[in-house]
C-alpha cells in the first residue's frame, strides 16, 4: 500500500478538503460537496469561490471518469460472467495518479499554484474505511498573506464590538 495514499495530519500550512459519501449517488460514490464555501483563510489568498468550486468541479469529474465501474471494464466484467475483473483492478489502483495527473492539467489548478497565489493541490485517495481528501499547502507568501488578512479582520471586529458608553449615566 501506497505511503502517500491517505491524507497526512494537516500542518499549519495546509488546509484539508474531506470527501463525502453522497447516498443518492449509486453504489454511496464519494465526492466533494461544492454547495459549501472556502475556507475562509483562502479568501486573504486570492481563492474567489468560482475557483474552489472549479476545483470541487474538476476534482469530481476526474474521479467520475476515472471511477473503476465506467466504461469497458463493466461490460468485460458482465460479458465474462465476472472472470475479467483485472481492468477494475488496475482502474482501482491508478485512480489516485489518473485523478492527480487531470488535477495538474486543470486551468485552475495552474493558476492556484501561480507565485502570486502559492498553493499547491494534491489529491488523496483513501479507501472504503478513509476518505480521501484534497491538500492544499500555502507557500510562505500565502501565509504571510493569510496573516495580515486575519489580523485585518480582527482589528475589524474589535473595532466594530468596542463598547459606546456615550450618554450612559454612571453611579
Amino acid at each position: 500500500m501506497a505511503t502517500d495514499q491517505f491524507p497526512p495530519a494537516p500542518q499549519a500550512n495546509q488546509i484539508l478538503i474531506p470527501q463525502y459519501i453522497d447516498e443518492s449517488f449509486p453504489h454511496f460514490a464519494k465526492h466533494f460537496p461544492i454547495g459549501n464555501g472556502p475556507d475562509p483563510r483562502l479568501t486573504f489568498v486570492g481563492v474567489t469561490p468560482s475557483d474552489y468550486v472549479q476545483l470541487l468541479q474538476t476534482t469530481n469529474d476526474a474521479l467520475n471518469a476515472s471511477n473503476p465501474c465506467s466504461g469497458c471494464n463493466w461490460v468485460l466484467l458482465c460479458c465474462s460472467i465476472g472472470m475479467c475483473f483485472c481492468p477494475m483492478l488496475y482502474m482501482g489502483f491508478a485512480q489516485q495518479a489518473a485523478v492527480r495527473g487531470k488535477l495538474a492539467k486543470s486551468p485552475v489548478v495552474q493558476r492556484l499554484q501561480h507565485p502570486n497565489i502559492g498553493i499547491t493541490v494534491e489529491y488523496y485517495k483513501g479507501d472504503r474505511h478513509i476518505m480521501g481528501a484534497i491538500m492544499l499547502t500555502l507557500d510562505a507568501n500565502a501565509i504571510q498573506r493569510v496573516n495580515a488578512g486575519v489580523a485585518q479582520f480582527n482589528a475589524m471586529q474589535q473595532q466594530q464590538q468596542a463598547p459606546q458608553l456615550i450618554g450612559v449615566e454612571q453611579q
